[in-house]
């Protein structure tokens, strides 16, 4: 009987913390706001999804066994590292997740009543349980051998299970060029781009100014081939020097390397939140 009490007390923890987690980041407003700036060191820029045609983030989520073609069998546990038995607790929490959802439980509801069932059967099963251990999240044993803190939660678990999540877990954030990007509560975006900036000679005013520049540096030409000392010659080449650099100035495109992030950010160890690196290469 104590043993059984001291199994309640230790998952309990793993239970709840997945819900408080949910109710803090709906309290904060639903969505976070980008912040922050910094060099960008990202390789080539990838393709971001949008709000009308984009796949839902993290990427689509492997799609699971069940026990007609080839899942684990009651009673029968041969996990070979943590991601086979994280597919194994999801294709638990998929199955009950479809038979909430068959009686009438609405996709929300479902999510978070399936992952708790699910979570009681492994309390209720030895051999589960026994199997389960090695590779649940554990703060006092953080191990890349163990599954990730941030996948212990009801929507990352109902994602890998093949199931869409409710839409209503979703934060969105407007990118610094444009798109809008969907990311869950656990997950935090580090945001990299380059800021194209246009050289002044591109703009209406800036053209004009340039074409007189231009023509002062023509002037100045003609009076350094009619100076006649050396003071007269070194000033005219003084003189050309100065538009020159300006001329360059205002035909020269900038690129500044910018960064900002969005989610969880030092309120939370890295370690418990998903971290999702986004290039957006060039931006104008």
């Amino acid at each position: 009987m104590k043993k059984r009490i001291a199994l309640w007390a230790a998952f309990a923890l793993v239970i709840l913390a997945p819900f408080i987690w949910l109710w803090l980041s709906r309290s904060e407003g639903g969505r976070d706001e980008v912040s922050g700036a910094g060099a960008a060191k990202r390789p080539a820029p990838s393709v971001m999804p949008t709000e009308e045609a984009a796949p839902e983030t993290p990427p689509a989520p492997r799609v699971m066994p069940t026990e007609g073609n080839g899942g684990t069998k009651a009673g029968v546990y041969t996990f070979t590292g943590w991601e086979d038995a994280y597919d194994e607790f999801a294709r638990r929490v998929g199955l009950e997740f479809d038979r909430q959802t068959a009686e009438g439980a609405s996709a929300a509801d479902a999510t978070i009543r399936a992952y708790e069932v699910v979570q009681e059967e492994m309390l209720n099963d030895a051999e589960f349980l026994a199997a389960m251990s090695p590779y649940i999240p554990s703060k006092n044993a953080e191990s890349d051998l163990r599954i990730p803190h941030y996948l212990w939660n009801p929507m990352s678990v109902l994602l890998r299970s093949g199931r869409v999540l409710d839409d209503r877990y979703y934060h969105r954030t407007k990118l610094p060029n444009g798109e809008i990007y969907k990311y869950l509560p656990h997950q935090e975006l580090r945001i990299t781009w380059t800021e194209r900036r246009a050289p002044t000679a591109e703009s209406e005013g800036g053209r004009k100014r340039v074409q007189e520049v231009e023509e002062l540096v023509e002037w100045h030409l003609k009076r350094l081939a009619a100076a006649e000392s050396e003071a007269e010659k070194a000033q005219e080449e003084e003189n050309l020097r100065i538009l020159r650099f300006v001329l360059g100035k205002w035909t020269e495109t900038k690129y500044i390397d910018r960064r900002e992030t969005v989610g969880p950010g030092d309120s939370v160890p890295d370690y418990e939140k998903e971290i999702i690196e986004l290039n957006l290469g060039v931006i104008e």
